[in-house]
């Protein structure tokens, strides 16, 4: 994961068996690092009984997801409606998915600057942390490199 560097799934996953009994609800902060693969952390942590929320990354604006490109978010919106689709989720999780997608669908303001501070942010990220956005996000790549 990009945003969390060094993050290991499997302490993640010890921790949560350590802490489930006491967890009902996993809130997730949704940015355009997140977007992504928040879908499959939703289908996880169903299937230990725990709800999720999302909440919208507004600050830094470089970081929103609503800088990606339009057919990307498609991609994305698609993962979504099939979590919508083929998981059990409850009326609060439903409306929260539903609210968080049609955020994700309008467009932003100063897209073009803002994807150009996004871009000199991930350079300064990937030279301190020895880590590449394009590595990470292959299906990015394109669009990334146009920036």
């Amino acid at each position: 994961m990009y945003s969390r560097t060094n993050f290991s799934w499997e302490n993640f996953e010890k921790n949560l068996e350590r802490v489930k009994k006491y967890v009902n609800t996993v809130s997730c902060t949704v940015s355009v690092y997140s977007i992504i693969s928040t879908p499959e952390l939703i289908a996880y942590l169903k299937v230990h009984n725990i709800s999720t929320y999302l909440s919208v990354l507004d600050s830094p604006k470089y970081l929103e997801c609503r800088i990606l490109p339009v057919e990307f978010k498609n991609k994305i919106i698609k993962k979504y409606q099939l979590v919508l689709n083929k998981i059990s989720l409850n009326a609060f999780e439903i409306e929260n998915i539903k609210k968080t997608m049609l955020y994700f669908e309008k467009d932003i303001e100063d897209k073009e600057k803002l994807k150009k501070s996004f871009k000199t942010y991930n350079e300064e990220v990937d030279t301190l942390n020895g880590t590449s956005f394009v590595n990470i996000y292959p299906e990015l790549k394109e669009w990334y490199e146009k920036i």
